[in-house]
């Protein structure tokens, strides 16, 4: 009698075991599916602006999702040949430009460093279809630059904006989730490009008057709106798969950079936001200079996680080998009574 009882707990001792083992391992099966990592999130925010620059009024201009295949390699093509000399702005921007890039990167940045940074779009055609057309913008507003502070400020932008994805791109490797909000962004900035080329060239006379009423028009503000809400996502997803320092140098050139494309808000408050701006980085770049090497390897730690998009729970012990460990162990405690029973009673 005693042996069937103690050979009947045994038993159910294992099975017990077995479910548990089998509960777990679907709960951290769950759990992959419930947690999308960083570069997912990115994709998914450019899927709510995609819903959110459809939902746009039947007169405001659209740009096209899609751009021909000889025209996208025309672009490309054409930023092959881009050297630092083309990143050079007019001497009546220069005010704008040191205000906006002091103590920055690009402040300092010789002709082998945009070289390289110019470097990325021969090497990623994405990159190098915007850097054409940030280029064609840039070269466009540069002629107006002296009596429209409106083509000053989009000029200074397209060199930060140019700086900014370059620094990233050459410090990371292009996978296919960020090539692919890389190419969402064409198409909103050439549409961009597009009409400001066309508006300026179109104003033969009283151009002061004409460029402030086109840039705080609907139609400007509607597709700029769309080319730095794609640009944006596209750097956030770059963003993520760079070294803390880097990512601080960068994002100080962004934040000074980010407003001078919304001529709704005054020069005069994106410098003096551009100012407090440079004092919090300035404060962060510190407390990172004085982090203990305990802080520094934790920093690089969760700096890996981010990279290759890790998931806490997935730095845990693999359920499916803590399982086997587990029915191995009860299999072993059912063999030992059984034999106990066997040979002593």
């Amino acid at each position: 009698m005693l042996p069937a009882v103690i050979g009947a707990v045994s038993g159910f001792v294992v099975l017990l075991g077995v479910a548990f083992c089998v509960h777990r391992y679907r709960r951290n099966a769950s759990r992959k599916h419930e947690q999308p990592n960083a570069t997912t999130a990115v994709a998914s925010n450019l899927a709510a602006v995609t819903v959110e620059l459809g939902t746009s009024q039947p007169n405001e201009p659209q740009a096209e999702e899609n751009l021909q295949p000889d025209r996208f390699e025309l672009l490309v093509v054409r930023a092959k040949s881009m050297t630092s000399a083309d990143l050079e702005l007019p001497a009546a921007a220069h005010k704008l430009k040191t205000a906006m890039f002091d103590s920055t990167f690009l402040a300092e940045a010789t002709s082998a460093t945009l070289n390289g940074i110019l470097a990325t779009g021969k090497h990623c055609p994405f990159i190098g279809a915007i850097f054409s057309i940030l280029k064609d913008l840039k070269d466009e507003c540069s002629k107006y630059v002296e009596s429209s502070q409106e083509c000053k400020r989009l000029s200074v932008w397209c060199v930060g904006l140019i700086g900014t994805i370059g620094c990233l791109a050459e410090n990371m490797t292009i996978v296919a989730e960020t090539a692919g909000l890389l190419n969402a962004a064409v198409p909103a900035l050439l549409a961009m490009q597009e009409l400001v080329d066309k508006r300026l060239k179109n104003m033969s006379s009283g151009l002061v008057g004409k460029a402030m009423a086109f840039f705080t028009s609907d139609d400007y503000m509607h597709l700029s709106n769309q080319a730095q809400k794609r640009v944006q996502l596209a750097i956030d997803c770059l963003a993520l798969r760079v070294q803390v320092d880097t990512r601080i140098a960068v994002e100080e050139v962004q934040q000074r950079c980010r407003m001078l494309p919304n001529m709704e808000k005054k020069l005069d408050s994106i410098l003096t936001l551009t100012h407090e701006n440079s004092n919090k980085l300035d404060q962060i770049l510190k407390q990172t200079a004085k982090q203990g090497a305990k802080e520094k390897a934790a920093q690089l730690k969760e700096s890996n996680m981010e990279d290759y998009n890790i998931p806490a729970y997935q730095m845990s012990v693999d359920a499916s080998f803590t399982s086997i460990v587990y029915v191995c162990m009860c299999m072993y405690m059912y063999m030992y009574m059984y034999m106990y029973v066997y040979v002593y009673m």
